[in-house]
């Protein structure tokens, strides 16, 4: 099995350009400045950014867009404002991560951006 430390990058334009495909099953490489964003590249090459988070035994995939339509930058700012959103609205509401999806999408397209919440 290969150790997360062989899974990180620091996320570049150029490094997500040079992953090479893995031969059978998708692999997750996660970024190292912003914890749970991850590039999932698949066997036919196609790399996508996700919010990768695992709440008790259950793994979260909140998919954000594919690269390079969605930049290293636009990725990272989406994953820090949608995590940011989770905690701040589960900690007023008790929300859990079911509602995650839904505050992604609000944060993309702007009907939300969290800061009426909890006194930001």
């Amino acid at each position: 099995m290969q150790s997360k430390a062989s899974r990180t990058l620091n996320f570049t334009k150029a490094g997500i350009g040079k992953l090479k495909p893995p031969k059978t099953v998708r692999g997750d490489i996660y970024d190292e400045k912003v914890l749970g964003l991850a590039v999932c590249v698949t066997p036919a090459g196609t790399k996508t950014f996700y919010l990768i988070r695992r709440i008790g035994r259950q793994v979260e995939r909140i998919r954000f867009g594919g690269w390079p339509e969605l930049t290293v930058e636009m990725a990272r700012r989406e994953c820090s404002a949608a995590t940011r959103c989770w905690i701040l609205r589960s900690m007023e509401s008790g929300i859990t991560e079911v509602g995650m999806e839904r505050f992604v999408d609000e944060i993309r397209f702007g009907i939300n951006d969290c800061t009426n919440l909890a006194g930001t």
